[in-house]
């Protein structure tokens, strides 16, 4: 379930299923990056557990509540420790790929990213473009940065009820805010670019 939900190529497929529907080309591109927003979000929350499930060590899975049944099924370690890590994120994961998408919309950020956003009609809106696009980008980033730590803590809390929601919390945030900024103000200037030099 896992694997088709949180892949990149579900983003594709929905813009081409758009076009095919009718829909405007710029509709069509604003359905691919909220589908391409929610896969890399919510994987981003499967990844997370999966990679601190895999590396459980045997003493501490075998105290995780109802292992005994999963491994029944499941007797190889590792696919029994995936089959776990996607028991307990997709849930945090769905949630966080939805409450981004919101973050997205509702900051703007979304219409950057399908490339949508209103042009520049001036070269001297270029930075100014490439300052929106960041500062767009910036607040889009680190609420998810932030939801997207949490979401991989509470699902880690089925397993380990003593895990601190907040755990890793500041590093994402950071990661998220350096990230933003490495790519608004590019993504910004190079939407300004076209139409500003067409103008000249």
């Amino acid at each position: 379930v896992a694997e088709a939900v949180f892949t990149g190529g579900a983003a594709r497929k929905l813009a081409a299923k758009g076009l095919a529907m009718g829909l405007s080309e710029a509709a069509a591109a604003e359905a691919a990056a909220g589908a391409t927003i929610f896969t890399g979000e919510a994987g981003g929350v499967i990844q997370g557990v999966r990679q601190e499930v895999l590396g459980m060590s045997d003493e501490d899975l075998a105290k995780v509540p109802g292992i005994d049944a999963l491994k029944a099924k499941y007797p190889d370690g590792k696919q029994l420790r995936l089959q776990l890590a996607d028991q307990i994120g997709t849930v945090p994961a769905i949630t966080e790929g939805v409450l981004a998408l919101l973050v997205s919309k509702g900051t703007g950020a979304l219409g950057l990213e399908a490339g949508n956003a209103s042009p520049a009609t001036r070269l001297l809106d270029i930075p100014k473009r490439g300052l929106t696009g960041m500062a767009k980008e910036t607040l889009e980033e680190t609420p998810q940065g932030y939801l997207g730590q949490v979401a991989q803590n509470t699902a880690m809390q089925e397993i380990d009820p003593t895990r601190d929601t907040n755990k890793g919390v500041a590093e994402s945030v950071v990661q998220s805010i350096i990230g933003a900024m490495a790519t608004g103000g590019p993504m910004g200037s190079v939407q300004a670019t076209p139409s500003a030099i067409k103008e000249t």
